[in-house]
This record gives structure tokens, C-alpha cells and sequence, in this order.
């Protein structure tokens, strides 16, 4: 189990203006690796975590790019 993390006002206009987006085939796909990327972060995990998470993610996103993420 993760615990509860609190989002702070900035993130919640993020998701918020991720969710109002996310009607739009063409944005579905990136929505949903935006989001995953940003759960990543405010849980605080490195690279490597994430890739336990999400096995594809080296795929898609590079150390160095992922590390850029700021949130």
C-alpha cells in the first residue's frame, strides 16, 4: 500500500486540467503518461522505482528526462 499524499493547490489545477482534457482521443495516451510520470514524482520515487512500477518506462523516458520532472 502507498500512503495518502497531499497535493498541493498547484498539482490539484494540474490533474484538474488533465481531467478536463483527457475527453480528446488524441490526448488520452499522453494524459495517461503525464499522469503516470506525476504520481511517480510526488511519491518521491527515482528512476529505478518507477521502472519497478512501469517495466516499459525506458522505453518512453530517459534517467535524465524523468530526473528534469519537477513538480
Amino acid at each position: 500500500e502507498f500512503p495518502l499524499v497531499q497535493i498541493s493547490k498547484k498539482n490539484m489545477m494540474l490533474l484538474k486540467g488533465f481531467s478536463e482534457e483527457m475527453h480528446s482521443e488524441n490526448n488520452i495516451l499522453l494524459n495517461e503518461v503525464l499522469i503516470d510520470n506525476l504520481i511517480y514524482k510526488l511519491y518521491n520515487l527515482t528512476y529505478e522505482e518507477a521502472c519497478l512500477v512501469e517495466p516499459e518506462l525506458p522505453t518512453r523516458l530517459t534517467k535524465a528526462a524523468y530526473e528534469a520532472i519537477e513538480i
